[in-house]
Order: structure tokens, then C-alpha cells, then sequence
């Protein structure tokens, strides 16, 4: 299933996940990008399997694992996301709920942050709990 909202793209090859609603959760992230990158910023998200985002991340990072999340920035107005729910599916999060639309949503939120310049540290962490407040189910 691929879905399209003005300045964010949406690729979906994941298909063994129990997703009920993509579109409620396309919707969640054309959000989170919009209040985090702004309206203006153009955005790639592709969801892949486990391989998919492995072969990835060995040809652009240098790294062999399946990662559960990668962010690319093309320009100052330009970026992909790359989600595996397969991974995100198997790993805990510090969320209220832990049901893999919200972890989705989380990692989304964690990519965007990259992507709007913030590395991991004390500022991205409080930045992923204000957001994680505000757009988590």
C-alpha cells in the first residue's frame, strides 16, 4: 500500500504486520512531520522488511544490522525515513502503551528529530517525550 499527502511520501513493503488502519497511522505521521519539520519540508518514508533495511544500511552506513529505523537528509527542506515494523515489533519502548501503531509513531518521531539536526542525547529526549506525549495513541 502506498498513500501520498502533499510533501510526504509513503512506501510500504511490510506486509506480515498487524496493522489494522495504515491510513490512520499515515495520517499520524503527515502530523508529527508537518509540527517537527514544518509544512514545506518534503519527505520519503519507506517501511521495509527486515532484509530490505538491512541491505540499506550496509550500503550507506557501513553497518550489517537490521535496524529498526534509519533517517537520510537530502537537504535543509529534503529527507527519507526508513521504518521496519518487523524490528520495532520485538523491541520495548519506555511508552504507556506499547502496541506497535505507537511504536511506529515513535520511531517516526525519533527519525524526525534526526532529521530536523538533534543527535541522541538529554535535548532529543526530552524533545521525543514532548512528542511522544502529544501524538502517541
Amino acid at each position: 500500500m502506498n498513500a501520498e499527502y502533499i510533501n510526504l511520501e509513503i512506501y510500504n513493503e511490510a506486509t506480515k504486520n498487524p496493522i489494522n488502519n495504515w491510513d490512520f497511522l499515515y495520517k499520524k505521521f503527515f502530523d508529527v512531520k508537518n509540527k517537527i519539520l514544518g509544512k514545506d519540508y518534503s519527505l520519503s518514508l519507506s517501511i521495509l522488511q527486515p532484509s530490505s533495511a538491512q541491505s540499506i544500511n550496509r550500503k550507506t552506513r557501513k553497518q550489517n544490522y537490521k535496524p529498526n529505523t534509519l533517517s537520510f537528509i537530502y537537504s535543509k527542506s529534503t529527507g527519507e525515513i526508513i521504518i521496519c515494523p518487523e524490528i520495532a515489533e520485538k523491541e520495548e519502548y519506555d511508552l504507556v502503551d506499547s502496541k506497535l501503531d505507537n511504536k511506529l509513531i515513535f520511531l517516526f518521531i525519533h527519525s524526525c528529530l534526526h532529521l530536523k539536526g538533534l543527535d541522541h542525547g538529554v535535548k532529543m529526549d526530552q524533545s521525543e517525550k514532548k512528542f511522544t506525549n502529544q501524538f502517541v495513541i
